[in-house]
């Protein structure tokens, strides 16, 4: 195999340069060796969901097919729940949204929304977007993300106290027209025995009607706001809606940034945007540049450690020091990184092709040679199959 080089120099603002490797699998390792652990019953389908809940009592995960739910003590899945549609990888996709109580999908066309319970993982029912809105005119479908590959973007947000944000999208199949996108707004007043989702409010996602080609970048809540950033290849009204869950004002901002989900600093918000972290100190209206990644990193929590990952890629950084790490990924190298989760003392790794499991004092582990840095640039090289 011939590996190819390439060396880039990057220095922005602050420039955060993280080693990435290549990802072309490495021979087998010897058994006694293994960190990372294969979990065989879920099979090789991409991960498509992870959450671990507040009280570390269950892990759900999803990938094409299944709803699986992990329990302390066991590293395969205590229980598995066949979805009502497979879920088909791709750039636009429905990754399916898990919180406390529920999880929601959607099927390939977003015809329908499907509801399971959280604890259970039993079906309970699905609601099809024709119950929300008229399409007699233009036909609808719930609206897809345009990020797939990772896990942090979703389709559907809650602001945690039982509110959800859907958005719907009305088009024209007629070439050159035009798409009508709306977030509605409502709470589920009953699951037994279907789910019923009663609108309390619906806000335009534009101020005027947008070309077709509209991709929604990210949907998230915070702070008392629902958010949603959206992008085109062409200029249209402002990219960024921001609803009042009280109130249900809505602002259509212009912003030369789009945030993808937001997490908290120490005195400020932090916003992750395509391999940039920048800073907000007004609750995300409005953001500044602070750092550069030299990838579209993506960013978790485990063990009090800001974890960083990309393609097949684990580091972490301290955002006080901006200081960063690279680790070994073991037996993930040559594997696509879709999310991690920590639970049970371990960190469970979501990939395009399966769910690997780590314990947490085993899972970080330095590379060779490789120590704590703090550098404003580097001559990064990137090695390609």
């Amino acid at each position: 195999m011939l590996l190819k080089t390439s060396t880039i120099l990057i220095s922005v603002i602050i420039t955060v340069s993280l080693i990435i490797t290549g990802c072309e699998k490495k021979p087998s390792e010897p058994e006694d060796n293994v960190r990372w652990h294969f979990v065989s019953s879920l099979g090789t389908g991409m991960i498509t969901g992870m959450y671990a809940n507040e009280n570390g009592t269950q892990l759900s995960v999803t990938n094409d097919v299944y709803f699986s739910i992990f329990t302390p003590g066991n590293t395969e899945p205590e229980k598995r729940v066949i979805l009502k549609t497979t879920i088909v990888p791709g750039y636009y996709q429905y990754n399916p949204y898990i919180n406390e109580d529920y999880y929601f999908y959607c099927d390939p066309t977003g015809q329908n929304m499907y509801i399971g319970n959280a604890s259970d993982g039993e079906y309970i029912g699905a609601i099809p977007v024709t119950s929300l809105v008229d399409s007699i005119n233009m036909p609808a479908k719930f609206i897809r993300t345009d990020d797939w590959e990772t896990l942090n973007h979703h389709h559907i947000v809650t602001n945690g106290n039982g509110m959800y944000m859907i958005p719907i999208r009305q088009y024209d199949n007629i070439a050159d027209s035009h798409q009508d996108d709306k977030l509605y707004f409502g709470t589920f007043s009953s699951m037994d025995p279907e789910p019923v989702f009663v609108v309390e409010h619906i806000s335009n996602a534009y101020e005027e009607l947008a070309t077709l080609g509209t991709e929604i970048a990210s949907n998230y809540y915070y702070s008392g706001y629902f958010w949603q950033y959206r992008r085109s290849g062409s200029i249209y009204e402002p990219p960024l809606t921001v609803v009042d869950e009280s109130s249900y004002s809505t602002q259509h901002l212009f912003s030369d940034s789009i945030i993808k989900y937001v997490f908290e600093g120490n005195g400020f918000l932090a916003g992750l945007s395509y391999g940039k972290i920048k800073k907000s100190y007004d609750g995300g209206f409005t953001w500044e540049d602070w750092l550069q990644l030299n990838a579209a990193w993506d960013r978790v929590k485990i063990a009090g450690k800001d974890i960083l990952f990309f393609s097949c890629n684990i580091a972490s950084i301290d955002f006080d020091t901006i200081e960063f790490e690279d680790y070994d990924v073991g037996e993930l190298h040559g594997h696509a990184i879709t999310g991690l989760a920590e639970f049970d003392g371990k960190v469970f790794a979501g990939i395009l092709d399966g769910l690997y499991y780590c314990d947490l004092e085993d899972a970080f582990k330095l590379k060779e040679n490789n120590s704590s840095r703090k550098e404003e640039s580097l001559n990064l090289e990137i090695v390609e199959e």
